[in-house]
């Protein structure tokens, strides 16, 4: 039976490469009373958040903890895929949108649509910032 660790304050950083890419863990953890496992992950790792908060939580009694993942693609090609049926589908459909007769509506372009979904993407970033506990 393996003991769990009652309290603990250190540091800990592990890389493990697949392929191109290159993944890090690292570990900070201070004393503290109850258990406090905070995760902050890559995009596209969400669903490895509770697997990583329940082997957490099964090493460690108490502490507060904090468990960064980070993905860096090395070396990627940058190649883009595009679909042309699908683009082209789309493209209509935002050219319908842009001639419906909406009052006070911008012209819907693929440009316009590309930086309001990046406006989005910003301030959806801010809010989870402002919002997130330090």
């Amino acid at each position: 039976m393996t003991s769990r660790l009652a309290s603990m304050t250190g540091y800990a950083r592990a890389d493990a490469m697949f392929g191109p890419a290159r993944l890090r863990v690292e570990l900070k953890s201070v004393n503290g009373r109850g258990l406090d496992i905070r995760t902050r992950l890559a995009s596209g790792l969400d669903a490895f958040d509770i697997p990583i908060r329940q082997a957490l939580s099964q090493a460690l009694s108490r502490g507060s903890v904090n468990a960064t993942v980070s993905l860096d693609r090395q070396g990627a090609t940058g190649a883009v895929s595009v679909n042309p049926a699908a683009l082209e589908t789309i493209l209509a459909a935002i050219a319908a949108l842009s001639t419906a007769s909406m009052p006070v509506a911008p012209a819907l372009t693929a440009s316009w649509l590309c930086r309001a979904c990046s406006w989005s993407r910003k301030a959806a970033t801010s809010t989870r910032r402002v919002l997130s506990p330090s």
